[in-house]
Formats: structure tokens, sequence, C-alpha cells
């Protein structure tokens, strides 16, 4: 994931668990600038469940993964901010 190393991505991830057929299962949101393609979202959403799995336990197929695409104006960073300011 070349563009994510290279710092070219804002993004956040919200991780929570819901109930479906009797067990918890993680559901992941990802907020990030809108312009990714396809390939992208599967590469990543593979990436993600892979560690999720590794690190927290349970099998590839319970976790679900939700993309937000947020437009560029409407993701304003306090960094923005402070230096729109002066």
């Amino acid at each position: 994931m070349k563009w994510i190393k290279e710092g070219k991505v804002q993004c956040r991830m919200i991780i929570s668990l819901r109930e479906w057929g009797g067990h918890q299962v993680p559901h992941i949101r990802v907020e990030w600038m809108s312009g990714r393609t396809a390939e992208q979202k599967l590469e990543f959403a593979k990436e993600v469940t892979e560690a999720f799995v590794r690190v927290c336990g349970g099998t590839a197929t319970a976790v679900g993964i939700v993309f937000n695409d947020i437009e560029r104006e409407d993701w304003i960073t306090g960094a923005q901010i402070e230096r729109l300011s002066k």
C-alpha cells in the first residue's frame, strides 16, 4: 500500500463490535479522502482484515468493513485551521 506509506492519505478507522447471529463481530468503518479506486479499497480491506484477525483473533469472514469517502474540502485538520488563521 505504497500510497498510504507515503503519507498521501488521511484516514481514520473506527472499530466496534455488533451482534450478528448470536455472536459479536467486528465492524470497521474507514473514513478517508475520496478518490480511492475499487482495487485500492480491496487491497486495504484485505490488509486490515488480515491484521485484525492476526492480532485480535476470529475469522476473516466475520470482519465487516465500510468505507466512507469524504471530499477534501469536508476534511479539515487542526494544523490547517492554525495555518489559515495566521
